[in-house]
């Protein structure tokens, strides 16, 4: 397919379809940030709490090597809003599926995601984009760089990987804690309650703030949010996920994380070759 073409067909997404990529992919908007510059509030102290909340957290969470869960989604931003339902599985370290559904339970659109590709389908606009698992590609739908296993962590409610430092940790009014993680690339600001449950991430995009908050710990699988809503102030937009169910730890078929092109459909190649 002549490269003009195939930039055409990419601008064409509707903007359900565009509304449906972002309630699916808005969890790894955290991925592209820039320095957190000012400080949080509270009463500085030592580190060493702040690496054992994270520490505490992790074995909470630990154990959680994949996910599967039928979510409420809502878009609100600016001139254009969406409600819908969702089917999500995450399996640890990079594998992700999601099918938004109609109201009547029909496939909206498939994105799947492995270490090797990334496929994605819209019956309606009998369209197939495939491409390599990468960040570039998963910006073509989501407008932000972002690697499937950067989701994948997101959604298993993983604190970020240490590289040798620590955290600038700090006590609130309210019995919870502030941590700002010096080492992570790029630096993310975590905020826990006092019973040690992971609430929110404060994360910058091209320094602009980004806030997600995770609630409803344990109302569905235990220790686990139920709950999550990405805000960005400056685009004046909110996703929230609402799940109904939840599953841990499932075994999925690895058929599960790929995708074929059903026959007829008009096949784009992300990477640059004619389909």
């Amino acid at each position: 397919m002549p490269g003009s073409v195939k930039s055409s067909m990419l601008s064409q997404l509707t903007n359900k379809s565009l509304l449906l990529l972002i309630a699916v992919c808005s969890l790894g908007l955290l991925c592209s940030c820039s320095a957190i510059i000012e400080p949080p509030p509270g009463s500085r102290v030592e580190d060493r709490i702040g690496r054992e909340l994270v520490a505490n957290w992790s074995d909470r969470v630990g154990s959680f090597s994949s996910v599967q869960g039928v979510a409420h989604i809502e878009v609100d931003s600016p001139g254009s809003t969406f409600k819908g339902n969702q089917v999500l599985l995450a399996e640890s370290p990079a594998h992700f599926r999601a099918e938004s559904l109609s109201p009547f339970g029909v496939p909206l659109l498939t994105l799947v995601a492995n270490k090797a590709e990334l496929n994605v389908l819209l019956p309606a606009q009998n369209i197939f984009y495939r491409g390599r698992a990468s960040a570039e590609n998963l910006r073509r739908f989501t407008r932000i760089p972002l690697r499937p296993s950067a989701l994948v962590g997101l959604l298993l409610c993983q604190t970020p990987l240490l590289n040798g430092g620590g955290f600038n940790t700090y006590a609130q009014p309210d019995g919870g804690w502030v941590l700002d993680v010096v080492d992570s690339t790029p630096p993310q600001r975590l905020y826990f309650d006092a019973s040690g449950r992971l609430t929110a991430i404060h994360s910058f995009v091209r320094g602009y703030p980004l806030v997600m908050r995770y609630f409803d710990h344990g109302r569905l699988v235990a220790g686990f949010p139920a709950r999550f809503e990405l805000s960005s102030p400056r685009a004046k937009t909110v996703v929230r996920l609402d799940f109904s169910e939840q599953k841990r730890n499932l075994k999925f078929r690895p058929g599960l994380f790929q995708l074929q092109p059903p026959l007829g459909t008009t096949i784009i190649e992300l990477d640059g070759e004619n389909g």
